[in-house]
């Protein structure tokens, strides 16, 4: 049955419109990735951005924009886009409910304060205190002396919130006017080989720089021993046409739970791991404007030495109460003495009572804390 609410679907529209600005290339990635639907499947072909109604209209006929609206949430949930089509779908959008045994709502607040900061807004998201992880990062993105290192490993234990990363360097690049691509592990874990990785970044850099994409890479299947090399040059061909500032950003495979149900790092497949090692030795030293940042990837498993490396702690208490303490610090008035305790106890015994196995959801009972809040006017 179809959405037949014309404001919602108008709005998703105009979402995709701010969201896929470079062309239908990323929006055929994101309907391919999270919706399995190439973008010709769902809209015939059409000058661009025209085919964006299209879309929503068939996957409106469809009843799929339910998934459309989880999908944005999921991978473009910092953009504000999605910000505003969020509270047209309370079906698919986290709860703001108050849940019984809520703390007393905070006075009423002044805007938080911008990021870059640590435990500040950015986007739709409070982040959890990232400080050295944050700092790290915003370095990353000054001009660079000739020893400062242009690849970085974003290390940590499982499930410590390293693909967070990734929306935090979105949004600076966004700030910084820098241009951001990424790939994702779990989009290629079926065949998870240098060319299928190097594809997504290659289809997000050539209608940035403003050429129609290389014809798709080929490789010889009885030589996969060239296969990393051949993927490596075609992503460096491609950055030796611009000058500008490039961040190329791995996601790497989710923990997995072993024999004993503890969460651990994944591995990547060894042709992964030589199509880094070769991109970090040439970025490093002959593309100075690019960044290189691998998300999730054991530092064991790279024989570069040229990458730098930050590690991502476990969340615990004092992270939480120390965000909610920045946030009653910057009411205005400030919050009354025991306020952030009282939030931060609250989240953090609901999260421990659901068996705190993920870092997601902590993050979303401080999501939903913190929006049922706002919901009444009051931060």
């Amino acid at each position: 049955m179809a959405l037949g609410n014309p404001k919602a679907l108008k709005a998703i529209v105009q979402a995709l419109h701010a969201i896929f600005s470079d062309g239908p290339t990323a929006l055929d990635t994101f309907t391919t990735f999270e919706l399995n639907t190439r973008l010709h499947e769902l809209a015939a072909p059409d000058a661009y951005p025209n085919q964006i109604a299209k879309v929503v209209s068939t996957l409106d006929e469809l009843d799929r924009i339910p998934e459309l609206v989880q999908a944005l949430v999921r991978e473009k949930g910092t953009h504000p886009a999605v910000g505003k089509i969020i509270p047209l779908f309370p079906e698919v959008a986290p709860s703001t409910a108050q849940p019984a045994g809520a703390p007393k709502h905070l006075p009423n607040a002044d805007a938080p304060a911008e990021c870059p900061l640590p435990r500040c807004l950015f986007g739709s998201q409070y982040v959890i205190d990232r400080e050295d992880t944050w700092k790290y990062l915003t370095n990353l993105a000054k001009p660079l002396g000739p020893g400062d290192p242009n690849v970085a490993l974003i290390l940590g234990g499982p499930r410590t919130g390293k693909s967070l990363v990734a929306d935090l360097l979105a949004h600076l690049c966004a700030h910084q006017n820098h241009h951001y691509v990424e790939a994702k592990y779990r989009h290629i874990r079926a065949e998870p080989g240098p060319v299928l990785l190097a594809t997504p970044w290659l289809s997000q850099i050539y209608p940035k720089l403003g050429v129609n994409p290389p014809k798709p890479l080929s490789v010889d299947p009885t030589n996969p021993a060239n296969h990393a090399h051949t993927a490596a040059t075609a992503v460096l061909s491609a950055l030796s046409s611009t000058k500008d500032p490039w961040w190329l950003v791995f996601d790497g495979p989710d923990s997995q739970l072993d024999s004993a149900g503890n969460p651990v790092v994944q591995p990547i497949p060894l042709p992964l791991a030589d199509f880094f090692d070769i991109l970090c030795d040439n970025i490093a030293v002959s593309h100075r404007h690019a960044r290189l940042v691998l998300i999730g990837v054991p530092k064991g498993q790279l024989f570069t030495h040229r990458a730098g490396k930050t590690e991502m702690c476990a969340v615990t208490y004092a992270h939480v109460e120390a965000l909610f303490r920045h946030i009653c610090q910057t009411q205005n008035p400030p919050a009354e003495e025991g306020v952030a305790e009282d939030l931060a106890k609250y989240v953090w015994d609901r999260v421990a009572t659901n068996n705190l196995a993920s870092i997601e959801p902590l993050y979303k009972e401080v999501e939903n804390t913190l929006k049922r809040l706002a919901s009444e006017g009051n931060v």
